[in-house]
Order: structure tokens, then C-alpha cells, then sequence
């Protein structure tokens, strides 16, 4: 019996010293854990603190032990505090969250909490660390977001506000020496309205070419796929660009394999630009002969979709190969005397890549100084069932003049509109704005509306609108209503499609494009 009542007390000491033990080793540490360790009941008290409390936050243990540690949590985040400490005394094991404790200094540090409950004891282990300098980087990242954004915001709405205050005088410029250039006119006169026409045209160039640029830094453009007519486009683009080589004596020669299909599915815009860029550059840098336009059909892609290679290939000056990587780089021009000579940004080829990668295609340039270049582009297109019928003028039948009502407050614009629709057979009622246009509609009958979009006293987006909701009222058929504004970012075309209109020309207006365009609707609305 004593043999077993010493070994019993042999163990009681052996679990004493144990347990002695494994406290002085919590107590070290305790001590020594570099966080903040607190142990405290569930209602809020703190019993101990370790001494990262009053290196972090200044307090002593005495002036922590003394108050609730509510106290010391900053008013906004004390109801999500309590909220965890809640769900601890309703049974949770563990907890996390974050809240802001008030310096003994007056300022504040964020903090990250981990809590548990201690089995049995109805008290909570809490370990919480200082992530004060990790939020304040992730509030210095999300306000430089904000900041880039608003800034992103502020240079697109000002690329619109430019846009917008210089189309509109070069709407003038450009459509007056357009009216004036089909009227009786000397040879002297008639030169040097020809140079004022193409100093307009050039000058709209550049300031496309800039939207462009910025739209596509910004992710702003949208590749648009339809079905097109890729022979249609490619004649298209020569026979608009065949009086700029006539007039320099320049042929142009257009070769389209037979195994291209009819019609295709791609943004027939785009290529549009991409081929007139990459045409009228040829033509630009060629003094003798004359380019050739090409379209081939290449192998299928990955996805099934067969890849379309249009070339330009030209006769004049030529690209020495160390300069070809200069070509697609933005702002970029081969030499400073080029740039003198032959005008230009230095952003077409770089938009052109773009738009090219847009497409998931790929630009290419061979030749030599002195040999005449070679540029081309290979896009991937699926098939299409059928091409669209063809845009133009022609579609309008001649001896059928049309009533069309123009919304204009710009007194200049007004008269271009009003030159380029007489002079083609069709009559005309001018609006000054907005509210007058929405009455001359409600007064008479109409085949087209010509709405401008930014006028006083009611904008063309509301008179849209108004006239959209006299049709519903009154059952009258829709009358197209096209748009002509100059505003030309993505936004604003959304904005005059949602209003109700039908399509949109931008100023600066040109005469063929604007009757093109009520050409086509006026078929489809007669």
C-alpha cells in the first residue's frame, strides 16, 4: 500500500512539474511573442496583455486592464468588434476580423485579430497584428485607380470636346469648298478651291488618326463583324483613292484570286481604314508606276476560320531594312527629312498594327530602299451565307426628291446641309434647335430627319425621343433619323442608337457619304 500510494505521489509531483513547465514556457512566450497576445473574457474584459501592447500602442497593461477594451476601438468599427466577440460567447471557436485601436497619441492603427475561446474557461486567446502599412498601400492603390480612371475620364471627355469644337468649323471649311467645287468655276479658282478641300481633308486625317490612337490605348474601340463584300471593298478603296494617282500620273491595279469567297464575316470599317492607310501611304511615297492591290485566300486557322492576306505593293521609294522596325512604332517616321517632306503623325502604321491585332491577324512590310515596298496584312474570316447590298447613291433613284427635315443650330452647317441637298434635287426645312424641330415634325410629313446632337434649348438625343413617342401616339410610320454630329466617340454613337436613331454621319460632312446614307434609308423607308 505505501509503494503505491509513493508512486501516486511520485506522479503527482512528475504532472506538477509538468504542468509548471508547460506554463513557464507560455509564459516566455507570452512575453516574447512579437504580436499583440491578449487573453480576456467574452464580455469584453482584458486579463492579460503582453508587452507588444504598450510598445505598439503606448498604453500600459494597467491602463488596458482598466477599461473595457472597447474603450479603445475606434467608434466606426466597435459594432463589428462586439458582433465577434458575440458569436465567440455563443459557442464560435475562432474568429477574424479587423478593427482600428486608438494610440496613446491620438492616432490610430489597424489591426488584425484572431481569436479562439479556451475550452472550459469561458475566456478568449487573441493574437492581433499591425497591418496599418498594408491597408494604407491598399487605399494608396485603389486612389491611384481612381485617379488614373478619372484621369482616363477627363482625356476622353476632352478628346470628345476637341473633337467636337474642331469638326465643326472644318465642317464648313470642308463642305462649302465641296458645294463650291460643283458649281462655275475658273481654273484658277477651281485650283485653289481643290488645295482648300484637300487641306481640309488632310487636316480630318490627322485628327483621326489621333481618336483613333487614343481610343485604341484605351481599349475603347470594339472590332464590329458583319457580313461585307470583300471585292466591293477592295474596288472601293482604289476608286477613292485612283483621283490621288491620277494626279500624280500613278497607276493602280486591283488582283483578287478567284478562290476568295463573295462575302465574308469582319469589320468591313476597319479594313477599310487599314487598306486606305497602308494604300495611301503607297501612294504617297510613289513617284513613278504605281501600286498594286491585292487579296488572297491562305490556310484555315486553329479555329477553323480561313486566314485573308491583302497586299499593297507599290513602286516608290522604298524601306531600307534596318529602319522596317521603325514603321509600326507610335509617332514613328523613318527619317526627320521625310517627315518634312511628306507630312504625316507617324501613327497611321501604328494604328494599322493595332487594329490588325485586333482582329487576330497579323502586318508585314518587305522591300528595299530604292525598290518599292511591299505591305500586307493576313486576317482570319469565316464565311458568309450572302453579302450585303451595296451602299451608294445609285440606290436612290434620281427623279425622287425628298423632304427632309435638318435640326442644325450651327448657322454654317445649316448652309452646307442645305447646298449639298438642293444641288442633288431634294428640299429642305431647317430647324434651329431641338424644341422647333420636334414641332416642324408634329406639323408636316417627312422622309428624313437630319438631327444634330449638341443644340440649345433641346438637345437632339431628347428631340429624338419626343418624336419617337408623336410616332407611337399618332401610328405613323418611323422616318429614318440620322444623326450628324461631331461627336464621334464610341459613347456618343450609342447614345444617338438608344435615343432612336437609325445611322450617323459625322461632321465633318462629306457630301457622298451623306447622301449615301440617306440613300439607304430612304429605300428602306420607301
Amino acid at each position: 500500500a505505501q509503494a503505491r500510494i509513493a508512486q501516486a505521489l511520485a506522479g503527482e509531483r512528475a504532472s506538477e512539474v509538468e504542468r509548471r513547465l508547460v506554463e513557464a514556457q507560455f509564459e516566455r512566450f507570452f512575453a516574447l511573442f512579437p504580436d499583440l497576445m491578449c487573453i480576456s473574457r467574452v464580455d469584453g474584459h482584458l486579463l492579460r496583455v503582453n508587452a507588444a501592447w504598450s510598445d505598439l500602442l503606448g498604453w500600459s497593461a494597467a491602463e488596458l486592464l482598466a477599461r473595457p477594451f472597447i474603450d479603445f476601438v475606434h467608434p466606426e468599427d466597435a459594432a463589428r468588434t462586439r458582433e465577434e466577440f458575440a458569436r465567440l460567447a455563443a459557442g464560435a471557436a475562432s474568429v477574424e476580423f479587423e478593427d482600428r485601436w486608438c494610440r496613446r497619441d491620438g492616432g490610430w492603427l489597424t489591426l488584425g485579430w484572431k481569436a479562439a475561446t479556451l475550452p472550459g474557461e469561458g475566456l478568449v486567446l487573441a493574437v492581433g497584428r499591425d497591418i496599418s502599412a498594408t491597408r494604407a498601400h491598399e487605399r494608396a492603390l485603389t486612389d491611384a485607380k481612381e485617379a488614373a480612371e478619372s484621369a482616363t475620364h477627363a482625356k476622353a471627355q476632352f478628346l470628345a470636346t476637341m473633337s467636337h469644337e474642331i469638326r465643326t468649323p472644318m465642317n464648313g471649311v470642308i463642305g462649302m469648298t465641296q458645294v463650291l467645287l460643283t458649281t462655275a468655276l475658273d481654273a484658277e479658282q477651281r485650283g485653289m478651291m481643290e488645295t482648300i478641300h484637300r487641306s481640309g481633308r488632310a487636316l480630318l486625317d490627322i485628327l483621326n488618326d489621333i481618336l483613333d490612337y487614343s481610343k485604341i490605348t484605351e481599349g475603347a474601340i470594339d472590332i464590329r463583324n458583319a457580313a461585307f463584300a470583300p471585292h466591293h471593298l477592295v474596288e472601293d478603296v482604289v476608286a477613292t483613292l485612283r483621283p490621288q494617282a491620277a494626279a500624280k500620273g500613278l497607276a493602280l491595279v486591283v488582283q483578287i484570286a478567284a478562290d476568295v469567297p463573295g462575302a465574308l464575316i469582319g469589320d468591313v470599317g476597319r479594313l477599310r481604314q487599314i487598306l486606305c492607310n497602308l494604300l495611301g501611304n503607297a501612294l504617297k511615297f510613289t513617284h513613278q508606276g504605281g501600286a498594286t492591290v491585292s487579296l488572297a485566300a491562305l490556310d484555315a486557322t486553329a479555329t477553323g476560320a480561313r486566314r485573308y492576306r491583302f497586299s499593297i505593293v507599290d513602286t516608290g521609294i522604298g524601306i531600307s531594312r534596318q529602319d522596317r522596325h521603325k514603321l509600326f512604332q507610335d509617332f514613328s517616321q523613318i527619317d526627320a527629312t521625310n517627315t518634312r517632306r511628306y507630312g504625316g503623325t507617324g501613327l497611321g502604321l501604328a494604328i494599322c498594327k493595332r487594329l490588325v491585332a485586333m482582329m487576330g491577324g497579323t502586318i508585314a512590310v518587305d522591300g528595299d530602299e530604292g525598290r518599292g515596298s511591299t505591305f500586307s496584312f493576313a486576317v482570319p474570316m469565316a464565311t458568309a451565307p450572302a453579302a450585303p447590298a451595296e451602299d451608294g447613291v445609285a440606290s436612290l433613284p434620281p427623279q425622287r426628291p425628298l423632304r427632309i427635315l435638318v435640326v442644325e443650330d450651327n448657322r454654317t452647317n445649316q448652309l452646307v446641309v442645305k447646298a449639298m441637298l438642293a444641288q442633288h434635287g431634294h428640299t429642305c426645312q431647317i430647324a434651329s434647335d431641338g424644341r422647333a424641330g420636334v414641332a416642324d415634325f408634329a406639323a408636316a410629313k417627312w422622309d428624313i430627319v437630319l438631327m444634330d446632337v449638341q443644340m440649345p434649348v433641346m438637345d437632339g438625343l431628347a428631340a429624338t425621343r419626343r418624336i419617337r413617342q408623336i410616332e407611337q401616339e399618332e401610328a405613323r410610320q418611323p422616318v429614318p433619323i440620322i444623326a450628324l454630329t461631331a461627336g464621334v466617340m464610341d459613347g456618343e454613337r450609342q447614345a444617338c442608337v438608344q435615343a432612336g436613331m437609325v445611322d450617323l454621319v459625322p461632321k465633318p460632312i462629306i457630301a457622298e457619304q451623306l447622301l449615301a446614307t440617306i440613300a439607304r434609308w430612304a429605300a428602306v423607308g420607301g
